[in-house]
């Protein structure tokens, strides 16, 4: 049974569908970018307000116009040598080789774009979100995995010489990666060397998931116990076209906002804060599963990794922090959960989209210290403060893959 999961019930209601999802069509409101120079999303923060701000929703969300993203300061960075993918993170990679392939189908057989897609396995559930688009998620993976081959003579890699001659790199990586994931998910006997491979490096110290208090071999059992599930949750799509192993998720709308954004401004939460919201929302439920399933002793750390078709931009890669630290939902000291990305790299900070914030990842069981360390990032951002991770920091360019490396002239990126 799929599971269509959105935001917690914290969002405000509005007019909804008969399965529960909120409408566009309510009553519309005064446009407030038609009397205000500046909007912010959420309610005050106890940050400086001026008579031409004007706050609107009850979330605290990211958004900022484009003279707003220009000031914050970042340095661009060239892309770097590709990085192999050794250990645990291999299990990463097949997760990326996912959203890259359902990212892919949904725009050449849907023709709808995601815009990103993010994956996590945890115990023996397959976690997928999209941006946009997430009825379209469960179709893409079954068709890309068992109905879609390469064309004759498609080019596995193409050498990125010139960074405004991105198409051909980008193709070529496209259908590397659906090779890549049917070729290590063929058979159990294929996928058992893959998981092989990874707990050996994992045994030796390679690759290992660092922040846990597990040995190596328990991070090799969850390591392995993700492959596993991709396996089983590919072979149910091929059999009978859906999986009780997987689970959609979807980022709802704040509906008080409809109507009173300016023109063109999107809102969504981006597909890893929805994965993990839910996460936090049910922690205690998916921990106890999952401490059965993998066989680990209570307060032993359930690993979460991530990964996505492109790296985490600004707003997400500073949730993750702040969720690092300071008793936040993937804080080590919790004993509970810990996040794991195979990259450090952060993204830009889009300009003209609100993005919900996962609450209860940055604080679990306290809604008002989520809301307080959510206004906090988002007044940071507004005013290009330097207690931000991403501020004074390198950016990659725009829709950088997850990965440490732009370069498509080894086996390392991906």
């Amino acid at each position: 049974m799929l599971q269509a999961i959105g935001l917690p019930p914290a969002l405000p209601t509005g007019p909804h569908s008969a399965d529960g999802r909120a409408r566009n069509d309510g009553p519309m409101a005064v446009p407030l970018h038609a009397v205000s120079n500046r909007l912010v999303i959420g309610p005050c923060g106890g940050g400086v307000v001026s008579n031409d701000v004007q706050h609107v929703g009850s979330r605290p969300a990211f958004y900022l116009d484009t003279e707003a993203a220009g000031r914050l300061h970042r340095h661009p960075v060239p892309p770097q040598p590709a990085k192999p993918y050794r250990g645990f993170f291999r299990l990463h990679q097949s997760l990326r080789h996912i959203c890259v392939t359902v990212n892919t189908t949904m725009k050449s057989l849907h023709h709808v774009d995601p815009l990103e897609v993010q994956a996590s396995v945890i115990g023996d559930t397959l976690h997928l979100c999209s941006n946009f688009h997430g009825d379209r998620i469960v179709d893409s993976l079954r068709t890309a995995f068992c109905d879609i081959a390469p064309p004759e003579g498609a080019a596995r890699r193409v050498a990125m010489k010139d960074n405004h001659l991105w198409d051909p790199v980008i193709t070529a990586r496209r259908w590397r990666h659906l090779q890549k994931l049917k070729g290590t998910f063929a058979s159990g006997t294929i996928t058992a060397a893959a998981i092989e491979r990874a707990s050996s490096e994992i045994r030796n110290g390679i690759g290992k998931c660092k922040e846990t208090n597990l040995s190596l071999a328990e991070i090799a059992d969850q390591c392995a116990a993700g492959f596993r599930t991709i396996l089983a949750v590919l072979e149910d799509l091929r059999t009978t076209g859906h999986s009780a192993r997987l689970a959609i998720h979807y980022p709802l709308k704040d509906a008080s906002l409809v109507g009173r954004l300016p023109p063109n401004v999107s809102q969504t939460m981006h597909a890893e804060q929805c994965i993990e919201e839910y996460l936090a929302t049910h922690s205690e439920d998916i921990y106890e599963q999952a401490t059965r399933t993998l066989g680990l002793a209570h307060g032993k750390h359930v690993i979460v990794p991530m990964a996505g078709r492109f790296v985490p931009c600004a707003p997400c890669a500073e949730v993750e922090h702040h969720a690092r630290r300071e008793g936040g939902f993937f804080d080590p000291a919790r004993s509970r959960f810990v996040l794991s990305r195979s990259t450090h790299r952060i993204g830009r900070a889009f300009p003209l989209e609100v993005q919900h914030m996962a609450l209860n990842v940055l604080s679990p069981n306290d809604p008002l210290r989520a809301n307080e360390r959510a206004s906090r990032i988002r007044d940071q951002f507004v005013q290009g403060g330097p207690d931000l991770l991403s501020h004074d920091a390198p950016v990659v360019l725009d829709y950088s893959l997850d990965t440490d490396s732009e370069s498509s002239s080894g086996e390392g990126d991906g």
